[in-house]
């Protein structure tokens, strides 16, 4: 059953995170890994909880380990540190489901 990766933030380096995408885009995204859903740097928060940070990638995996073997994945804990430091960052799995 396919997954998404959802990963939402607000920027405080955007050097330090421009930094990070060429070698988190190849670890994270390609055949065997997820696909690209969405990517915005005009998240709209609801005013309901917690608030959206201003942007949002959306990935999509066959299912819940791929996305987790991505993430774990040796390039993708090479960088991760780089965005988690460049950013205030939110992150979730979501698996939908059947008729959900």
């Amino acid at each position: 059953m396919p997954a998404l990766l959802i990963i939402n933030y607000d920027v405080v380096d955007a050097d330090r995170l421009e930094a990070y995408r060429a070698p988190a885009v190849s670890a994270l995204v390609g055949p065997g890994k997820g696909v690209v859903v969405a990517v915005t740097g005009d998240t709209v928060d609801l005013g309901e909880g917690h608030g959206a940070g201003a942007t949002t990638v959306m990935l999509e995996y066959p299912s819940v380990e791929a996305a987790q073997n991505a993430l774990a994945s040796e390039a993708y804990q090479a960088v991760v540190d780089e965005r988690l430091a460049a950013t205030n960052p939110s992150f979730a799995i979501i698996v939908p489901t059947p008729g959900g």
